[in-house]
């Protein structure tokens, strides 16, 4: 097996995987990640499977939770405090019942920001909705006031000794960047970090990273972003690059690609794509999200019934071990 391959396990996370993996019954993760997307929040009742997420993730013990764009629906302020309020609830102080600290990584996705949606914006014109409206109070303002926490477009975390890059969805500057199809500034950006290659890294974007992972059903420019992205992580054995914004299931073996490095389309919280592309179909879809139990030497990702926690296909691992060779 060379530097860029990894192992895909076959079995459960039981009696069985251990073996597979290479696992002990008693060896700790270095991190314990909840991953969910495509929250489409837009009322009080549709929080309730995120809440169920939030605290299927609190029982795993889940030591952040990571959410990989389209937190809101329609792009509204009042949309946004609602994921908010629902991760205090669940989180307050960002702590898990058990007392443990648990982080919160998340982004914009393209409902969350993306202006010139014609449909998204007369829809909220129409309701008289328009200084609720996320691009019109600003994405940084908006984000600060929901979260309180200062918007970079890029942000670095450290978590357990893991790196996590996120890129926020943004479109612009006008020539670089028009449709919001890659994320301008982020080579230098991991350069500067240095990141080092002993343990995988993870990073997050909301569109789909170019000829990696199945694509969503509609056209190119609003599915896949220009395959920068791609390019810039391909040197980089050890990153596990996750996106949303497909609606694919988790069943869907394509969720998943290896090349110069892994990645992993989320899949989403709020609704599949068969549900509006009837050809595409699979097993079960809605309510999904991963769990990822992050070693040294492997990643191991569940695909799991986000409300329930019921285990929807054979687990995935990430041998990163092999990355570094």
């Amino acid at each position: 097996m060379n530097r860029r391959e990894f192992i895909v396990a076959a079995g459960s996370f039981g009696a069985m995987a251990p073996a597979a993996a290479g696992l002990t019954a008693c060896e700790e993760p270095l991190a314990r990640l909840g991953v969910v997307s495509d929250m489409h929040i837009t009322d009080d009742a549709s929080c309730a499977d995120f809440r169920k997420a939030l605290r299927l993730f609190n029982r795993r013990r889940a030591d952040a939770v990571l959410a990989t764009g389209d937190l809101t629906d329609h792009g509204l302020m009042s949309q946004l405090r609602r994921v908010a309020r629902t991760w205090n609830e669940v989180f307050p102080g960002f702590r898990r019942s058990d007392g443990g600290r648990v982080e919160r990584f998340f982004h914009y996705g393209d409902h969350d920001t993306f202006l010139n949606f014609k449909a998204r914006k007369r829809f909220v014109s129409d309701l008289g909705l328009d200084a609720d409206y996320i691009p019109n109070i600003g994405p940084a303002k908006a984000w600060e006031d929901a979260f309180g926490e200062k918007y970079e477009h890029i942000v670095h975390r450290r978590l357990n000794g893991c790196d996590f890059v996120m890129a926020h969805f943004r479109r612009g500057p006008a020539k670089v960047n028009p449709h919001g199809d890659n994320v301008p500034g982020l080579e230098p950006f991991l350069e500067k970090l240095g990141l080092s290659g002993d343990r995988p890294f993870f990073y997050m974007q909301h569109r789909i990273f170019n000829g990696t992972v199945e694509r969503a059903g509609h056209g190119d420019r609003v599915s896949w972003d220009d395959g920068t992205t791609t390019k810039i992580l391909s040197s980089r054995p050890n990153c596990i690059a996750l996106c949303g914004h497909g609606h694919i299931p988790a069943t869907n073996e394509t969720s998943l690609w290896r090349g110069g490095f892994t990645a992993v389309e989320v899949p989403s919280l709020f609704y599949s794509i068969e549900t509006w592309l009837p050809k595409v179909r699979t097993d079960d879809t809605k309510h999904q999200a991963l769990f990822m139990r992050v070693y040294a030497d492997r990643t191991v990702v569940e695909r799991i019934d986000a409300t329930t926690g019921e285990k929807l296909a054979a687990d995935w691992t990430v041998n990163t071990a092999q990355a570094r060779r």
